[in-house]
């Protein structure tokens, strides 16, 4: 809401200032009757006063005329008319037949006051652009002409901008003679409003008038090479490249309209030239602002248009270049219907844009709006519909509508430095999380570095143990010290077969880790599948006097489903072989081993469990099981045949079924180990296999 409170403030003065002083410059004191103005008594204030001098003037068509032709023993010699002032020779009448815009003519005003009415005899007049050529006389007296007036077009040579006409009162009447032609553009004559007042006071409005130009000028210029470097900073935002080309484009074009300051400082360009220039750059700003709403909503916004526009600009550039004024100011009015028609589809564009809540829509409609309606009071304006006191209102509404990007640019930054502060804080604390992570790997990469340090070292401890023992004995045979024994063969044989089994072990699981091992997948019947792995090794467990059990802990299975896992047969029973082994080696003569298959209502999986009542696992040991060569202090105690691998495979081959494996043990009090596995309840119907 401050935003909007602050553009409707701007718009409000900028538009306001140049009529306000418009309005406070100007105070009718009647309107000029059949050539003749009557000014009334003057007030307090009459040396501020400015005269409109509007009204009917004298008009003799078809002449040049000089005061001395005018005076009353000459007069009547003339074809005397009356035509409004200010108009154009167009839409006036003469003899029940409309003006041609084309032709020459004479104008005089008599204004007449009373003795002491006027505040000062120090008088001037502010004459506007005249189309197209004027000689001016007051009171006789010829003081000041733009161009040269002609009969013909060979004859006149055209020149249009403001000028302050000084002169000295004497008397109490003031004739003014005017000489007008035109030959080169479709309108001709007094189309604007001649001021007098005092010399002080039309001067200023005069410097007023060029100060406004020098202003709207240079801030276009400004703004318009402002918007070039922000391009060349950032290629990819080409929106900067097309407002700052209508930037430039409307400030060139200031420079010829109005009071024509270009001109004024420059009175040798020729005529010719500047209107050209009017023309051309009106055509190639809509199309460059066509292409800069494109840029800023390209899904809003249709490519067609961008090619309508840049071929009317085309057509305009090639139309004004080759042709006279004369013919292509004739087709002004199109020109202006073709240009208020694209802005109002780029409002259209910016009202769809508001509507899906783009960025900065709302207030582009807005300034974009007033922008139309700038434009449209200069289309009116100079098709002699004066809405309001002042036409050349385009430079205004756009510099609302430069205003209003300024906002929207302000706005954007602020956000994309929010959206920066934000980021950095992101950053800074991605910082400190990636530094955390990199001291926590560099942890675990050290970590796995000794582990990888003591795998070595315990697979050479491994090997070297058998290997020492099988020298040992050689070394013992060759130099006769042990006999050649069917016993030292045969320890020399199981030695060897240790050494091959560690080596196997530790190739199973670098193929499993490696994911080269090779599975072979079937939906099996879990419950069938481990009472038959109970029945393998009931008689292993009896001849070491162990007791061995099988329970089975399975809930609320309907009648005509069984549970089916989907699980290689072989490596599954290769992990009950190796828990139930286990169990067999630190449990005592008499001990209890259990084998338990678990599964509750709706669950994914089901448990399997292998209970001893052994010697257990310290606290210590538990933390290591499941790494590769470790052998528990017990294991070492009682010197059990084993690698350290078991556990390890195992643990894998579980993990690529989907389960997991994890101990409990107290030590002195037995272990138990067990491991999950995916089931689904299925119809007895259906067949088990690889399905």
């Amino acid at each position: 809401m401050k935003v909007w409170g602050i553009i409707i403030f701007c718009v409000c003065m900028v538009w306001g200032t140049d009529t306000i002083a418009y309005a406070e410059e100007q105070v009718k004191m009647g309107q000029a009757v059949q050539g003749v103005l009557h000014l009334p008594a003057a007030s307090e204030e009459a040396d501020e006063q400015v005269v409109y001098l509007n009204g009917e003037w004298e008009l003799y068509w078809q002449e040049l005329l000089e005061p001395t032709d005018l005076s009353p023993q000459n007069k009547s010699g003339h074809s005397l008319s009356y035509i409004h002032v200010p108009s154009i020779w167009g839409k006036n009448e003469l003899n029940g037949k409309e003006l041609p815009n084309q032709g020459y003519a004479t104008y005089r005003l008599i204004i007449d006051w009373q003795a002491g009415q006027l505040p000062t005899n120090q008088m001037a007049l502010y004459m506007p652009s005249v189309a197209s050529a004027y000689k001016l006389w007051i009171n006789g007296e010829l003081r000041a002409s733009n161009g040269i007036v002609g009969s013909s077009l060979d004859e006149m040579e055209p020149k249009n901008y403001a000028k302050v006409v000084p002169f000295t009162i004497q008397g109490d009447r003031l004739e003014i003679v005017i000489q007008v032609s035109n030959f080169v553009q479709r309108k001709g004559g007094l189309w604007e409003t001649i001021r007098i007042g005092a010399q002080e006071q039309i001067t200023r409005i005069h410097e007023q008038n060029m100060a406004r130009d020098f202003f709207i000028f240079g801030g276009m210029m400004m703004m318009g090479i402002y918007h070039l470097v922000l391009f060349m900073l950032r290629r990819k935002d080409r929106s900067t490249l097309y407002f700052g080309l209508v930037c430039l484009l409307i400030g060139t074009r200031s420079m010829f309209v109005g009071d024509g300051l270009l001109v004024q400082l420059f009175p040798q360009i020729p005529w010719e030239l500047g209107v050209k220039l009017e023309y051309w750059t009106s055509g190639c700003a809509i199309m460059f602002l066509s292409f800069f709403v494109y840029s800023l909503y390209p899904g809003e916004a249709k490519r067609q248009v961008l090619y309508i526009s840049a071929g009317l600009c085309l057509v305009n550039t090639l139309y004004v270049m080759l042709t006279p004024a004369i013919i292509y100011t004739q087709t002004m009015l199109v020109s202006q219907i073709i240009l208020l028609t694209l802005i109002g589809y780029l409002i259209y564009v910016f009202i769809i844009a508001a509507i899906r809540k783009r960025e900065g829509a709302n207030t582009n409609c807005f300034v974009m709006l007033v922008f139309f309606l700038s434009v449209l009071n200069e289309v009116l304006y100079y098709n002699q519909v004066r809405v309001l006191p002042i036409g050349e209102t385009i430079s205004f509404g756009l510099y609302i509508y430069l205003f209003g990007q300024a906002v929207i640019l302000s706005v954007r930054y602020s956000r994309s430095f929010k959206q920066s502060e934000q980021l950095a804080s992101e950053l800074a604390s991605l910082n400190t999380s990636l530094e955390e992570k990199v001291k926590d790997r560099t942890a675990k990469l050290e970590k796995m570095d000794l582990s990888r340090r003591m795998l070595l070292s315990n697979i050479t401890h491994e090997l070297r143990t058998p290997l020492t023992s099988i020298l040992g004995y050689i070394k013992g045979m060759l130099d006769g010290i042990i006999p050649l024994s069917p016993t030292y063969a045969n320890n020399i044989y199981q030695k060897g077969l240790m050494l091959n089994r560690i080596i196997q072990d530790l190739s199973e699981l670098s193929r499993l880790e490696s994911g080269q091992a090779k599975f072979n997948y079937r939906n099996i019947p879990i419950i069938n599948y481990v009472e038959q792995i109970y029945e393998k090794y009931v008689f292993d467990m009896k001849e070491n006097e162990l007791e061995f059990e099988l329970v089975k802990l399975v809930h609320e299975i309907p009648a005509n489903c069984h549970l089916v896992s989907y699980i290689d047969e072989v490596r599954i029973e290769q992990v009950l072989s190796n828990l139930l082994m286990n169990a067999k080696k630190f449990t005592p003569s008499g001990g209890l081993i259990t084998l338990l298959i678990e599964y509750e209502p709706h669950a994914k999986h089901v448990t399997i469990i292998v209970k001893d009542t052994g010697i257990g696992i310290s606290e210590e040991d538990m933390t290591q099981i499941f790494e590769r060569l470790f052998r528990s202090s017990a294991a070492r105690k009682k010197n059990v045949i084993g690698t350290g691998i078991g556990l390890v495979i195992a643990k894998e081959i579980v993990e690529l079924h989907g389960g997991t494996i994890a101990c409990k043990s107290v030590e002195g009090m037995g272990s138990t180990f067990y491991f999950t596995l995916p089931v689904r309840l299925v119809s007895n119907l259906e067949k088990s296999g690889d399905s």
